[in-house]
C-alpha cells in the first residue's frame, strides 16, 4: 500500500512546484462549477474552460470553491492535487486568445 501512495504524492507535489515556478500562472482562482459531466468549468472570475476528455475522471469531481491555478492550458486544482488539460471557450465578444 505505501509503495502505490508514494508515487502519487511525489506527482501531486511536482505539480505543485511545476506551478508555483511559473511567471505566468495565474494562482487566485477559485472553480464556481463544473458542467457537463466535468467537461467543462467554470472559474469564479468567468472564464469557461474545455477539458480534455483525458481529464475528466478527476474534473467531474471538483468542488465549487477548490482553488485552482491556471498554467498555459492547464488548470491545477491545488486542494485535490490534480491537473486538467483544458482550453479557454471565449465569452461573447472576446477573443480566443485571451488569457485568464
Amino acid at each position: 500500500m505505501v509503495k502505490v501512495r508514494l508515487p502519487l504524492i511525489i506527482a501531486a507535489v511536482s505539480i505543485l512546484m511545476a506551478a508555483e515556478a511559473r511567471a505566468d500562472c495565474n494562482t487566485d482562482q477559485q472553480v464556481k462549477s463544473v458542467i457537463e459531466k466535468g467537461f467543462v468549468v467554470e472559474l469564479k472570475d468567468g472564464s469557461v474552460w474545455q477539458i480534455d476528455p483525458v481529464d475528466i475522471n478527476n474534473t467531474i469531481y471538483w468542488h465549487p470553491g477548490a482553488h485552482v491555478t491556471v498554467c498555459e492550458g492547464e488548470l491545477i486544482n491545488t486542494s485535490a492535487k490534480q491537473l486538467a488539460h483544458a482550453a479557454r471557450i471565449p465569452g461573447e465578444g472576446e477573443s480566443p486568445n485571451k488569457k485568464s
